[in-house]
């Protein structure tokens, strides 16, 4: 019985000792670009951000600052969770900077997704654990298809400009028809903003 009992003590004491070295400072809300999850990024070397928050014990880790990161990009989601940066793996960085990080991995392809995620030390040293992984779509860069637009220009008064609809407010529903001529797979949709002079529509 004795025996038994020194051996849960010193296994609650290793839990115990495990948490000590781990912070509970996590990094959160990646940013690419300044952006969340953003699409399009055009730039070949991007700018990457994140906040360092505390956990739950927050009067533990109150003045908590960041002295060090590392980066992990990788092609898919699944070796990002095996921590497999197979496209930049910054490697532990003593800096405190977490905006403007620039990515310094391999060359970026074109119209692709990438995944990442990045961990911090805190001031004692202590690593935090994973942030939740986030992503970023690259552009086309080199233009290679043509723009689905309105064969005829727009009547005045109409309304009509393009294969477009006009939102009056960020969060309105729209929807837009665009025949295709025949059944095509598509990969993706990617939505860009447009701003217009048409004065039968408004200005944009």
């Amino acid at each position: 019985m004795i025996v038994s009992i020194t051996c849960i003590g010193l296994l609650l004491g290793n839990v115990a000792f495990a948490g000590f070295w781990k912070s509970e400072a996590v990094p959160t809300r990646l940013r690419c670009e300044y952006l969340a999850n953003p699409l399009g990024i055009n730039g070949a070397k991007p700018n990457l951000g994140w906040m360092m928050e505390a956990g739950d014990l927050q009067a533990e880790v109150r003045g908590q600052r960041q002295t060090a990161y590392q980066v992990l990009v990788a092609s898919t989601p699944e070796r990002l969770a095996k921590e497999q940066g197979d496209v930049w793996d910054s490697g532990k960085v003593v800096s405190e900077r977490s905006t403007h990080v620039t990515y310094d991995g391999k060359p970026l392809a074109p119209s692709t997704y990438f995944f990442w995620k990045v961990r911090v030390w805190d001031a004692a040293g202590r690593s935090s654990a994973w942030s939740e992984p986030a992503r970023f779509l690259t552009g086309m860069r080199a233009w290679q298809g043509k723009w689905i637009g309105a064969t005829e220009q727009s009547t005045e008064g109409s309304g009509v400009l393009g294969f477009a609809v006009e939102g009056k407010a960020a969060d309105e529903v729209k929807w837009v028809q665009v025949d295709l001529g025949s059944s095509k797979p598509l990969e993706r949709v990617v939505l860009h903003p447009m701003r217009h002079n048409d004065p039968a529509v408004g200005a944009g």
